[in-house]
């Protein structure tokens, strides 16, 4: 929201005050009804926030910090190894454990191989040292996020 003083008028988003407008949409029990309709799940939060932290880790590990857990490329290896575990189990756990059709036996193949490649990534980070290494469990756990979500959106509406 800007505001401009010369004039006293508040400029919204699309008719939105980014304000009590918006904070009352997301608590309506109407905003609620309609997250749901579009098949969002609590997993689709966890991974779609995860993956959010994973990039920051990195973009802070990139550009030196101080903080321990990030000091080092074998301790970023660690923290984005288990953020990565948590995001591909929340992203891809249901491609694993549910009957597919074709196309998502595809998916599920295709996210298989992201996941190994970023854990043998994160685990090559812990044993050498590499942030090159770190990069890599950023970039493939982000494209398997990627094809999980693309997947629950592509399947909405198809389970009985």
């Amino acid at each position: 929201m800007r505001h401009d003083f010369e004039t006293d008028r508040v400029f919204t988003i699309r008719g939105w005050h980014l304000s009590a407008d918006l904070i009352a949409m997301v608590v309506s029990s109407d905003a609620a009804g309609r997250c749901w309709r579009l098949g969002l799940t609590w997993k689709d939060l966890v991974s779609g926030v995860t993956i959010l932290v994973m990039i920051l880790v990195y973009a802070w590990f990139e550009y030196g910090t101080t903080m321990l857990l990030l000091s080092s490329a074998w301790a970023a290896s660690a923290v984005e190894l288990v953020l990565g575990c948590i995001c591909a189990v929340c992203a891809a756990g249901d491609l694993h454990t549910r009957p597919q059709p074709r196309p998502g036996r595809i998916v599920r193949r295709i996210t298989t191989v992201l996941g190994t490649i970023a854990l043998l990534a994160g685990l090559a980070g812990l044993i050498g040292n590499s942030g090159h290494a770190v990069e890599v469990v950023v970039v493939a756990t982000t494209f398997l996020w990627l094809t999980g979500t693309l997947w629950h959106v592509l399947s909405i509406g198809s389970e009985p």
